[in-house]
């Protein structure tokens, strides 16, 4: 998550360099925030490459955030929906930022994401970049791609040679690094795009 959110931060600065104040480490609330909102966005995204569960075929093309973010079992839990507390920082950010006199720089974050999830523009360099951060081994979670009723996992997706503790033993692990990059890639660009 926190791989996914820096790089999301760094692309954010070069496509509008004007952010750069809300990025750099300095101490306004309004940074606080938007680094809150980044991290709930990589949470989001990596959240729904993994859940299958109102895909029938498990086909990763059709992997679509908007119809799987409402799933039941999703909404009926807030908590483990960051979707939620997205808005609400997004609300809070747009205040903070006027409070601070730097309300100009939403526009600038606004067009930022949308560059970055086009694929004519940003989303290229984007998604490159962070397939290297993420083709490091350890680094990356498993990801679920045949869920079994709410909560199980008849198959899970990985970069790692072996999987990590959460993926239980006797579990069917796959090392697939295209499939992989495609269902985390659609899924962090249909966040965006949010």
């Amino acid at each position: 998550i926190h791989t996914v959110a820096m790089v999301l931060a760094e692309e954010l600065v070069a496509q509008q360099p004007e952010l750069l104040p809300l990025l750099a480490g300095a101490t306004s609330k309004s940074e606080g925030i938007l680094k809150s909102m980044l991290h709930f966005m990589a949470h989001f995204a990596l959240a729904q490459a993994s859940d299958d569960e109102l895909l029938g075929d498990h086909n990763d093309q059709q992997i679509d955030v908007k119809v799987m973010s409402c799933a039941v079992s999703r909404k009926n839990d807030l908590y483990l929906n960051p979707r939620f507390g997205l808005n609400d920082l997004s609300e809070e950010l747009d205040i903070t930022l006027k409070n601070e006199g730097m309300h100009r720089l939403r526009p600038c974050l606004e067009r930022a994401l949308a560059s970055i999830s086009n694929r004519d523009e940003a989303w290229p360099q984007f998604s490159r970049k962070l397939a290297e951060r993420l083709n490091v081994e350890g680094t990356t979670p498993e990801l679920c791609v045949e869920q079994t009723d709410t909560t199980g996992c008849a198959e899970y997706l990985g970069l790692d040679r072996r999987p990590s503790s959460n993926v239980g033993p006797n579990k069917h692990y796959v090392v697939n690094p295209d499939r992989y990059f495609t269902r985390v890639l659609l899924a962090i660009q249909q966040t965006l795009d949010l």
